[in-house]
């Protein structure tokens, strides 16, 4: 079997995996307060949270592509201003969304998306969660995870020992550091946070 079907049956599997368990939650952090983090939402498909988004204007938000792809601006919908993904806060419409030209569903390649709201501004003003990782250097990572495929737009980030991580249910999350957006959150192996395998792979949001 050749290795893009092997890395293409990978992937298939966590995509699936991220569709039937949506509740994926960070692991090895602490829970969040919503106003330390306000550009943080919470993105769904008729209200109900699939992935994490930011605000980076007044109407526009980001994420990853997988979490909008082949689905209407119509029905999603994300919640901004709440600690709780499910309740609280004020919940926003789009009109509008754009993939980036050149992603790649197979391989999850310039996964990121922005999505238009609609008349209503975004506003900034179970619980929210973050963790503090580290960047892994392309050589460790691609080493690490040798049975995926890597394009120049990724970023590995995660502790060695394993323990902490993003899973399923945080993709198109932001990755900040200092207060300043570096990525959102785009794919992982199959297991979250694995001490062999502790990298969680984000996509740059400089595409």
């Amino acid at each position: 079997m050749s290795y893009l079907t092997d890395t293409a049956q990978a992937l298939g599997v966590m995509k699936q995996a991220q569709e039937n368990y949506i509740d994926g939650r960070i692991i090895g952090g602490e829970d969040a307060d919503i106003i330390d983090f306000p550009y943080q939402l919470s993105l769904g498909y008729f209200s109900s949270h699939s992935c994490g988004a930011s605000i980076i204007s007044a109407d526009w938000v980001l994420t990853a592509a997988h979490c909008v792809y082949g689905r209407s601006a119509s029905i999603l919908a994300v919640r901004a201003g709440s600690s709780i993904r499910n309740s609280g806060g004020t919940l926003h419409y789009f009109e509008k969304v754009i993939i980036h030209q050149d992603y790649d569903d197979d391989y999850l390649a310039n996964d990121i998306a922005v999505i238009k709201a609609s008349a209503e501004a975004l506003s900034q003003s179970k619980v929210l969660r973050k963790v503090e990782v580290a960047v892994v250097d392309d050589e460790t990572c691609h080493r690490e995870l040798a049975n995926y495929t890597f394009y120049p737009s990724m970023i590995c980030a995660g502790v060695e020992q394993g323990g902490k991580d993003a899973c399923m249910g945080d993709s198109g999350g932001p990755m900040v550091a200092e207060g300043k957006l570096y990525g959102v959150v785009s794919w992982g192996p199959e297991k979250c946070a694995e001490p062999r395998q502790p990298e969680g792979v984000h996509q740059d949001k400089s595409l």
